[in-house]
């Protein structure tokens, strides 16, 4: 017998064991233990058995070493899943050597993870725990917590400040500055309050905190002033973005409309995208603008008004505010004077347009930019976003001479993926290839990586099956219908030799290769029909029936790589509406439920093994003033 039973499995059982003695009788413990990072769900019931709707996670952490000799590290990830929970979770340490419990709430823990840290040492938060007053705390705090969430809270608002560092005297000048505020009587301000508050902001030695309920809220380190004053304006400031995180709109609106020049001032540009965020979800997105530009101009009003620009479109998409946006940036657009700001509001509204899909808008926008203000032109990400709108539009040749400008300035793996896009839609075959080559043999997200093999597949075929490296851009009549239904029997037999006069003429045409697909399929030539439907897919992106017939005809020519070049990338591009038409429009029309079945199972084989697909990218919002460049990832 090789069987062991191994002494964490141990440690686990008299952990469970000794919490069921430490609790109060009537409360109950579900076992969680097969779940990443909670073991178990605390249920509150009272004395007399009747339910509280109260309950905690418990996270069980056993050992064999003395508590005084106690390390424990806990990971980011788990603090991070942790904090995702709707209701709080406790950390219970348990010493088997002396068969006690030690505590402690972690969000309370998860203030001390610095930023770039990925682990961090929690033993010396752990308390003892008390079989008499520990379950009382724990009452006592999910009780508070349901109050605040569920009641609704009226002024004034009693927020706590307190510190074990900072003088007693410097509390009772920030609480007075605090309450010597204008217009701020929704609030009051309490230097070391004794009574249990929602909102208690911490002076520590390196910074800030707020908290709400105990939740992490805001935090600041490293304050440049120190003074009552500016201390104050920092409350204010970790108050009102907490209120926001909380959803207690009661709490925030009053700031933000009495106070926002001292929040913008105690924001700076750390804490600048978060105010607009909250400012915007707190009064709306046409308040929150007239807020922002009440304002005295700053030292650099073309940053700061470009900062808001990008940070109040992020929060416009998120409060379902685009249209109020839009037409915001239009009325402004409109009656502006001056050219650098004329430049930003064309440039601000030709980026949402584009975001939106709306593409013929949006080029006129990034063109009246760049002629308000030439400078744009020196910037990478302009030319990277103007060649953008160019494609979307059909200008290939246009597109193409920004990329390799935005090349020229910011040079970058996913640009050249995008020339050599560009290129392959030019009909630039073989200058496609050096590009997609470079790109693919350096780091490209998910999504990219399949639409780039793919288009070099079919760059490939032109220049060695067709002997075609360039081909002006021509469409033909009707398609192509009338030429291809005028092949011969003879023609048909040799279908790549009759196709190359019109391939070398039409062979960009999207409408022309899934005309030519349709003859391939219907004489049997599968693989030539699968590249023609591809060659339309490229062309017309969202066009689910050519990529189903794509795949529909490398699956019958049996070619895997085709398939897999097929199913990946049309996936990718119209997701499940691949699978609606490839029954639709494919040989597969008539194919009984069983073989559909094992046709989705290969579908689903060939898109989750390869490479993702569902990679989602940050946005990233770049900014560039007199002297300097603002980049920020949202």
């Amino acid at each position: 017998m090789t069987t062991k039973r191994v002494r964490n499995h141990e440690l686990e059982e008299l952990s469970l064991a000794a919490l069921r003695f430490e609790l109060p009788s009537k409360w109950v413990i579900h076992d969680f233990r097969k779940d990443y990072g909670i073991d178990v769900q605390l249920e509150i019931f009272e004395v007399d058995g009747f339910a509280t709707g109260l309950r905690c996670y418990g996270q069980l952490k056993a050992t064999d070493n003395a508590a005084g000799e106690d390390v424990l590290s806990l990971d980011r990830d788990h603090f991070e899943y942790w904090s995702a929970h709707t209701d709080p979770v406790v950390l219970l340490r348990y010493y088997a050597d002396t068969n006690r419990y030690f505590w402690c709430w972690l969000h309370e823990v998860a203030w001390s993870l610095k930023p770039e840290a990925k682990y961090l040492s929690v033993t010396k938060f752990l308390k003892p725990w008390d079989k008499a007053n520990s379950p009382k705390s724990i009452q006592e705090f999910l009780e508070q917590r349901s109050r605040v969430f569920t009641e609704r809270q009226l002024p004034p608002f009693i927020v706590a400040v307190r510190s074990s560092t900072t003088p007693f005297a410097i509390l009772v000048e920030v609480a007075n500055a605090l309450d010597d505020l204008k217009n701020l009587s929704v609030f009051q301000f309490e230097a070391e309050s004794l009574d249990s508050t929602a909102f208690e902001v911490s002076l520590l030695p390196g910074g800030i905190v707020c908290s709400y309920l105990g939740f992490p809220g805001v935090m600041v380190e490293d304050i440049d002033e120190t003074t009552p004053s500016c201390i104050a304006h920092t409350i204010l400031l970790l108050v009102f973005l907490t209120a926001c995180r909380y959803d207690r709109i009661l709490v925030a609106r009053p700031l933000a409309k009495s106070c926002f020049g001292l929040l913008r001032k105690a924001a700076g540009e750390k804490f600048f995208f978060p105010l607009v965020d909250s400012l915007i979800y707190a009064v709306g997105l046409k308040d929150a603008t007239n807020l922002f530009h009440s304002e005295p101009e700053s030292e650099e009003p073309e940053v700061s008004n470009a900062l808001f620009a990008g940070a109040a479109y992020v929060a416009a998409q998120r409060y379902g505010e685009f249209d109020q946006w839009v037409l915001m940036l239009r009325e402004e657009l409109a009656g502006s004077t001056v050219d650098a700001h004329k430049a930003a509001l064309a440039y601000s509204l030709g980026n949402a347009l584009s975001n939106k899909g709306q593409w013929a808008e949006a080029l006129p926008m990034f063109k009246l930019a760049a002629e308000a203000l030439p400078e744009y032109f020196k910037r990478g990400y302009f030319r990277h976003e103007y060649g953008a709108a160019l494609f979307e539009n059909g200008m290939f040749a246009e597109a193409a001479e920004q990329y390799r400008a935005a090349l020229a300035l910011e040079p970058s793996t996913r640009l050249h993926y995008l020339l050599g896009d560009v290129l392959f839609s030019a009909g630039e075959f073989s200058d496609a290839i050096v590009e997609l080559d470079i790109a693919l043999n350096a780091q490209l997200d998910e999504g990219d990586i399949l639409s780039a093999n793919l288009l070099r597949e079919l760059c490939r075929e032109f220049v060695e099956d067709w002997k075609i490296t360039h081909l002006a851009l021509s469409s033909a009549d009707d398609g192509g219908i009338g030429v291809l239904q005028s092949l011969s029997a003879e023609d048909l037999r040799d279908l790549p030799n009759a196709l190359l006069p019109f391939m070398q003429t039409f062979g960009a045409d999207a409408l022309f290769n899934f005309n030519a697909g349709h003859v391939a399929l219907t004489n049997g030539q599968h693989v030539l029909a699968a590249y023609r439907f591809l060659n339309c897919a490229m062309r017309q992106r969202f066009d689910s029936e050519a990529w189903a017939l794509a795949v529909g005809s490398a699956f019958a020519a049996q070619d895997a790589v085709l398939m897999m070049l097929a199913t990946t990338s049309g996936y990718f591009f119209v997701k499940e509406k691949l699978l609606v038409d490839f029954f639709r429009v494919t040989q597969f029309s008539h194919a009984d439920a069983a073989e559909r079945e094992r046709l989705q199972r290969k579908f689903a084989e060939i898109v989750y093994t390869s490479r993702g697909n569902s990679s989602q990218k940050p946005l990233t919002v770049r900014f560039f003033g007199p002297d300097s460049a603002n980049v920020f990832e949202i």
